[in-house]
């Protein structure tokens, strides 16, 4: 009979026993394996860098200025309108040009006519100079007629040209594709030969200035990539000139960096530029999103015998989406949790899932 209330009285406890008591069991279990994905740490040569702070420049930025006089009838842009090349910026009242080129026209035309009909008096003249039939000095007035009305009717072609040219200039237009950083003139002003009727930026690239110290120019090439951070984003630059011109005062010479579609900067910004420092050396590498952030600093987890270890690292150079990373017991070919890594604890049972 006892033997048989035994199981009952079991029961009995462990369903009347307290909360604590009845989760110590499930607790000794520990949670469950967490998925993560893993990739492989790889070792390359890495370029150690330094963070230089520049100032971003537009590469072209130009005094639009009116090639010929004339009043401002339409102006077509305001600040900050983006134009493309050839789009008319200013135009001018044409009116009395028109008017002069079509006397300019009608003067060739009649010059043309005269010199026509000098030279057929010229062919005339000569059969009868053949003939002996008129004097030597009537055949060379002819003659030197003739070379008179077509250095006349040359000029006049070319005054028509030149008018050509300046009645296609009268309208102001973008040397290139870019935006106005400022408008001006406006309607009705008169525009005489070289004012400025627009501030024109060409913004399909912008370009870093840095100011680096001799050390660092011998670690330089141009045509080198370089990260580029600016307003929090990031971007790929280029170097694209090294100024053998330092500053007596701080001893240090002026590099361009080139960043191409730069979408959101603006001259004037500030830019960081990490250039290279010294020759590349030996690194472990590993995708940054297995680095993480803690109150000791940084860290990622690599996968050994099942379970998360931690890795406490340094962070020597971010480059793309990789970083360089140092750290006591890291090695490469290591098992490094590049995803599901935020609620590890230190440990914990993983299971790698495919990526």
């Amino acid at each position: 009979m006892l033997r048989l209330m035994l199981p009952v009285v079991s029961a009995l406890v462990l369903l009347f026993a307290p909360p604590a008591l009845a989760q110590e069991g499930t607790d000794r279990q520990g949670p469950p394996p967490a998925k993560v994905v893993v990739v492989k740490a790889v070792s390359r040569d890495v370029v150690p860098r330094a963070a230089y702070l520049g100032t971003v420049y537009f590469p072209e930025v130009s005094d639009v200025a009116a090639e010929v006089g004339g009043r401002v009838v339409r102006v077509r842009v305001e600040d900050g309108a983006r134009v493309r090349r050839g789009e008319l910026l200013v135009e001018t009242d044409t009116s009395l040009l028109e008017k002069s080129l079509a006397a300019s026209r009608a003067a060739l035309a009649e010059s043309r006519a005269a010199l026509e009909r000098e030279r057929l008096e010229f062919a005339r003249l000569s059969s009868l100079f053949e003939s002996r039939s008129i004097s030597e000095q009537d055949y060379d007035n002819s003659r030197y007629r003739v070379v008179e009305l077509e250095r006349r009717a040359d000029a006049l072609a070319a005054d028509v040209a030149r008018m050509d040219i300046e009645l296609a200039k009268a309208a102001v237009a973008a040397p290139y594709s870019g935006v106005v950083l400022s408008r001006r003139v406006d309607r009705g002003e008169w525009l005489a030969p070289g004012v400025v009727v627009a501030v024109l930026a060409r913004d399909d690239a912008v370009d870093v200035r840095v100011n680096v110290p001799a050390a660092t120019l011998a670690h330089l090439r141009v045509g080198i990539e370089v990260p580029v951070r600016v307003a929090g984003r990031d971007h790929v630059g280029r170097v694209i000139a090294i100024i053998p011109e330092g500053d007596v005062a701080t001893r240090t010479f002026p590099v361009k960096v080139r960043v191409e579609h730069p979408e959101g900067l603006a001259q004037g910004m500030e830019a960081e530029v990490r250039l290279p420092v010294a020759a590349p050396v030996r690194s472990v590498v590993v995708p940054r999103d297995a680095v993480l952030g803690s109150a000791q600093g940084q860290m990622l987890f690599a996968v050994a015998d099942g379970a998360a270890r931690p890795v406490p690292v340094t962070v020597t150079e971010y480059f793309g989406l990789e970083a360089a990373v140092s750290g006591e017991g890291l090695a490469e070919g290591m098992d490094i949790v590049i995803k599901g890594n935020e609620r590890l604890r230190p440990g914990q049972s993983v299971t790698v899932v495919p990526r």
